[in-house]
């Protein structure tokens, strides 16, 4: 198991990135996968933009070779409040996209931006997998027509963080 991340923080509209490397043998198995997502993800200025350039990205770049079962190359939707660090509670809308690695153990790649909390306490939290959809464009339609998207879709992203996970 192994955890790699980038966070990206801003000052006065200058990005500050914070650089966490807790396994780097994860980054020799996938660097340029990852490389590739973190560029994907790099310019989103909204959670709409967000959405379209995580989908893009799963469009047009296969991270395996030989996809046998649908859950081999999955993506993730989810949002919450939630404090993970124990500093203090964020509202976190997370895009994640897990594939089937080697030795059969999956990697995540994920892209949260963070928010303050008290505005979307009301929202509760939320999670949706493409598999459960027949494809992605239903999967993403049936995350655009929830009550919540509204509230959330023109969200001006200031902190965001990109990580690699090995479950």
């Amino acid at each position: 198991m192994g955890y790699m991340c980038t966070s990206a923080h801003y000052l006065n509209n200058i990005p500050l990135v914070v650089f966490t490397d807790t396994l780097t043998y994860i980054m020799k198995l996938f660097p340029t996968k990852l490389s590739k997502f973190k560029k994907a993800m790099s310019n989103a200025k909204t959670i709409d933009n967000t959405i379209e350039d995580f989908i893009n990205y799963y469009n047009n770049y296969s991270v395996i070779k030989n996809k046998k079962e649908p859950d081999d190359d999955m993506l993730l939707f989810q949002f919450g409040s939630y404090d993970w660090d124990g500093s203090s509670e964020k509202f976190e809308i997370n895009l994640t996209r897990q594939f089937l690695g080697k030795n059969d153990e999956f990697i995540q790649f994920s892209y949260t931006a963070k928010f303050n909390p008290k505005e979307f306490e009301s929202l509760g939290s939320f999670s949706s997998w493409s598999i459960d959809e027949d494809n992605i464009e239903k999967w993403i339609s049936s995350i655009k027509t929830q009550e919540f998207y509204n509230k959330i879709k023109d969200l001006k992203i200031v902190d965001k963080e990109i990580c690699q996970e090995e479950t």
